[in-house]
């Protein structure tokens, strides 16, 4: 008990200490800083990251199972959300069913997920979340994510054809994407040691960073009061689904520390990219602003409760 108590309170520190500045940093500072670090981000931190870790991480066994239990997992939870839409709240807008859909579904399985599965579980078993988020919610959300709020939104009138060349499009543009591509090839391959030492520090950088970024978009953040979905949509992203995944995992012969790390990435909370689509699709912003923030800051509750299962 000791020990988890340490390991959650060095999770909590570096999270605490790189939202909290990133927070303060969003207040003070010009919007044009996250801004532009998100870009940076985007481009050419994380893809560096991802190929730094690719080369760390044992990639035998079944890694493709990752991406499997990703499309369950939010399949699980798009199904739930639409049954709940269906029968609890059939009067709810269709702005808001949008909204509801997406936070219900698309987590936070990179900027948020990818530094606290290495802070629990570490780099040998990162590959399990890259390839949980790439190949998992990135997909998703560009195609899943994107055909539904074209559906429950009032955004320009595309054909079906253009909105799915515009899915591909944002996918296939996808720099991390490419950057898995890349550090797979690249990994027989031996480089030098003080190379491989500057990628590693990189690496790190760059995820200190991300979680920066996580507190200045919070900062930047304005919730309102409590939306009555906001709470159903955690419950069947951050509860229903991780439970059942964490009663389901331990069946197919998986060690633990891979349970907790997939169980963790399907447990993340409402990612920034559902506020970015309904934003765009004009849908309901203030569902998903509250859900995100609010999902964000429950995280730190459910996380001893993922630990203590798989420990």
């Amino acid at each position: 008990m000791a020990e988890l108590l340490l390991q959650l309170a060095l999770i909590y520190g570096k999270l605490g200490l790189g939202i909290g500045g990133g927070w303060l940093l969003g207040k003070y500072l010009p919007a044009s800083l996250g801004h532009n670090l998100g870009k940076g981000l985007f481009w050419f931190g994380i893809p560096l990251s991802v190929f730094g870790f690719v080369r760390q991480v044992d990639l035998t066994g079944t890694l493709w199972f990752a991406p499997v239990v990703a499309w369950l997992a939010m399949g699980l939870c798009f199904g739930v959300a639409w049954l709940w839409l269906r029968y609890r709240t059939p009067d709810l807008s269709l702005p808001s069913q949008g909204s509801f859909l997406l936070v219900s579904s698309i987590g936070n399985t990179g900027y948020l997920g990818y530094p606290i599965s290495l802070a629990i579980a570490g780099p040998e078993t990162f590959a399990w979340a890259l390839f949980y988020d790439l190949l998992g919610s990135l997909l998703w959300g560009y195609g899943v994510g994107v055909m539904v709020a074209t559906y429950y939104g009032q955004g320009e009138n595309q054909t079906w054809g253009t909105r799915l060349k515009n899915m591909g499009t944002q996918v296939g543009i996808n720099p991390s994407l490419w950057s898995l591509v890349l550090g797979l090839a690249c990994k027989p391959l031996v480089f030098p040691e003080p190379l491989e030492w500057s990628l590693e520090i990189a690496s790190w950088v760059v995820i200190s960073l991300a979680i920066i970024l996580i507190g200045m978009r919070l900062g930047e953040l304005e919730p309102g009061q409590e939306i009555p979905p906001v709470r159903s949509s955690l419950l069947i992203k951050m509860a229903i689904a991780p439970f059942l995944f964490g009663l389901i995992l331990p069946f197919f012969n998986l060690p633990n520390v891979i349970c907790l790390v997939l169980v963790l990435q399907i447990a993340m909370p409402p990612a920034f990219a559902t506020l970015i689509v309904s934003e765009t699709y004009a849908l309901d912003r203030q569902l998903a602003v509250s859900s995100l923030a609010t999902g964000t800051l429950l995280l730190l509750g459910t996380l001893p409760i993922w630990l203590l299962w798989f420990r």
